[in-house]
């Protein structure tokens, strides 16, 4: 007797279906991941209109149909917290019975709770834990340190952020500035002292393709200081820019595909940190077992106040 054949359902985009777009799939129109509502699927193609303020046209989008149907989502999901408009988003986070200030990226989320990417791994919060978005280069040169909730409160972190970014995007003292500030002299007079060497290797996840990839922390300081501070950067920068501040050599020699699925951590790709390479060493000087050291004694929580984090970032 022959066995019964079975049928694999072919996957439906029925007209009204809710999607969760992101920029790559509709070539940058957007910034950040938006809502849409399918409007027809014929053959390979679909179209979706993009939700927009009452004072907006709506923005109707053609993608493939495969891809509309991976980004398609129940509608409790799209009319319940929009989770999903955080995915990528740079922020700062103050989780109740930690005790620190972290800085971090959103990378998924599940249910009512985000998956956010934090110096010791990937974590699952409520939303009421972000105390603010905050830009990139500084969620990754802040992301160097851990603040005690009882020794900072977030007035004065804040006031860190708008010197970082003033000392960022304000004109050059010379004519044809030669190079961007070192991180220990960008963070000079803000926090403790940093080794003149300092830096850190991290993976972000780009927010406009999607794309986990590891940057050092100085390459993204010199990209904003340079392109988006306006300023003409000598040619033996230039080369090294790249079209992002996630173009970098740390970049293009290890990129990963990063799933854009709202329920899937995008930067936590192994067991190490989705946030901080501990294992990466960049201070000139410094052993890989005395960056380990320190590595462990960041994550067990023994250092006082700020935790200088003498890890890779």
């Amino acid at each position: 007797q022959e066995s019964p054949a079975y049928i694999i359902p072919v996957p439906t985009l029925p007209r009204g279906s809710y999607l969760l777009l992101f920029p790559e799939d509709v070539d940058g129109v957007i910034d950040t991941p938006a809502y849409a509502k399918g409007k027809s699927s014929r053959g390979a193609s679909a179209t979706a209109a993009l939700e927009v303020n009452n004072d907006e046209t709506e923005k109707i989008m053609k993608i493939p149909r495969t891809k509309a149907i991976t980004r398609k989502l129940t509608s409790t999901d799209a009319e319940g917290q929009r989770l999903g408009t955080w995915i990528r988003q740079a922020v700062c986070v103050c989780v109740k019975n930690d005790g620190f200030f972290r800085y971090d990226q959103v990378t998924g989320y599940s249910d009512s709770r985000l998956t956010i990417s934090t110096l010791s791994g990937p974590i699952e919060e409520n939303p009421d834990v972000i105390c603010d978005t905050v830009y990139p280069v500084v969620a990754l040169v802040m992301g160097c340190h851990q603040f005690e909730e009882s020794s900072w409160d977030y007035e004065e972190l804040t006031r860190i952020h708008d010197i970082l970014m003033e000392r960022l995007l304000s004109p050059p003292t010379s004519e044809v500035p030669q190079t961007a500030s070192p991180l220990a002299e960008l963070m000079q007079g803000l926090l403790p002292d940093v080794s003149p060497c300092f830096d850190r290797v991290a993976k972000w996840v780009d927010s406009h393709t999607g794309v986990c990839t590891q940057v050092s922390v100085q390459h993204v300081v010199n990209y904003v200081y340079f392109v988006d501070g306006g300023k003409s950067a000598p040619s033996h920068v230039k080369a090294s820019l790249g079209t992002s501040f996630c173009d970098s050599v740390v970049a293009s020699r290890k990129t990963e595909n990063a799933p854009s699925s709202q329920n899937v951590a995008q930067t936590n790709t192994s067991n190490a940190s989705g946030f901080f390479d501990i294992l990466r060493v960049d201070d000139e000087g410094e052993a890989a077992h005395e960056e380990a050291l320190v590595a462990n004694t960041v994550l067990s929580g023994t250092l006082p106040t700020v935790i200088l984090c003498e890890m890779p970032l």
